[in-house]
């Protein structure tokens, strides 16, 4: 048998360097796109509200976006890139992209009585999210905001551990059931809102549950 160095070395890098090259870079890709995103947005001109010493009150309030703030599921309902075309948000299909009609007030309003607000969501499309949140204007009602694939009572443990905030004074607002379950057993007070979005009757039942359930300070 005769040995040659060079091809030798050709084997050595086709077998073995160029696949481990394209797995390190496979799960270099992964990991940035699954990366979570914590972004703290300008804060609103808006003054907050006051508290009064000793009230019982959610330290948070988390809603996941879609059905609940939005009227689609992003990962499932949107075509990307998305774009905005002179104000008016479209996806690569031409379908109009926009909140729910009443969202955008009743974010104001509990952020100008001092509640501290977060989104999270399960895409791992971090880009194309923010994009939306920055085209609806709702950056300036948002503390923190979580996109990640991941459980969402992963989210909201996340989200209890970078804001440093007690899973049981959290109040959370989803617009589907499957996963409310198994934020509960957090500690967190769960509301599932309509197919509708959430409303302000769902946030007064949801305050109102609140001072109910939830463990005293």
């Amino acid at each position: 048998m005769i040995f040659h160095p060079s091809k030798q070395l050709n084997w050595f890098i086709n077998h073995l360097v160029l696949p481990t090259y394209f797995i390190l870079l496979f799960c270099d890709i992964k990991c940035f796109c699954e990366q979570s995103v914590y972004i703290q947005p300008t804060h609103s001109t808006e003054k907050p509200k006051p508290r009064i010493p000793g009230e019982l009150y959610p330290r948070m309030i988390i809603f996941h976006m879609d059905r609940t703030i939005w009227p689609f599921w992003f990962e499932l309902d949107v075509t990307r890139p998305i774009q905005n075309k002179n104000g008016i948000v479209l996806d690569d299909g031409f379908q109009p992209l926009k909140p729910y009609p009443q969202v955008p007030g009743l974010l104001s309003s509990l952020h100008s009585k001092g509640y501290k607000l977060a989104f999270v969501n399960q895409s791992p499309d971090n880009s194309s999210i923010e994009s939306l949140l920055q085209w609806f204007d709702l950056n300036k009602f948002i503390t923190y905001k979580i996109t990640m694939s991941a459980p969402r009572k992963e989210l909201v443990r996340l989200i209890s551990q970078n804001f440093k905030v007690d899973c049981g004074d959290i109040l959370y607002f989803d617009g589907e059931y499957e996963e409310i379950p198994d934020i509960a057993e957090l500690g967190t007070v769960c509301i599932q809102t309509s197919d509708k979005g959430v409303t302000t009757e769902d946030v007064e039942k949801g305050l109102s549950v609140f001072t109910t359930e939830a463990p005293p300070p």
